[in-house]
């Protein structure tokens, strides 16, 4: 069954057309046409790329974990106060533990923050697990 242009134009249910028709190229088409070739021996360079990086050593640290709501606010082991309300400075999950520790921290405890865990895998590589956003 082939399609007619008057087939492709989206109805609006007035007599108005949403934007123009468009343009069928039926004829001349000779195939699809590499962006880029690969240079040669490209695909053993990744290969090697990743057996060292699987040997390298696999951190797997938790840098940061969302508390969870339902079993507590957490407020003593984690919050401090500075007695006044709308002051409150939260303690960060994970500590520095030198001037050379390059770990990045991370903070989520905040209304619009939708970071629930972040996991350190290779010195400048994370996983971030997100929350899902249910407000919006």
């Amino acid at each position: 069954m082939a399609l007619k242009s008057s087939d492709l134009v989206p109805h609006t249910g007035t007599t108005t057309s949403l934007m123009a028709t468009p343009t069928l190229i039926s004829s001349g088409f000779t195939g699809f046409e590499q962006l880029i070739l690969p240079r040669q021996g490209l695909d053993i360079e990744m290969q090697v790329r990743i057996y060292d990086r699987e040997h390298q050593g696999l951190i797997n640290k938790i840098v940061y974990d969302m508390p969870d709501p339902h079993i507590g606010t957490g407020l003593s082991s984690s919050v401090e106060t500075e007695g006044t309300v709308g002051k409150v400075v939260y303690k960060p999950y994970y500590t520095l533990e030198n001037s050379e520790d390059i770990t990045l921290q991370f903070e989520s405890r905040f209304e619009g923050g939708n970071l629930k865990r972040a996991t350190q895998i290779f010195p400048y590589e994370y996983d971030l697990e997100m929350r899902g956003d249910v407000g919006t």
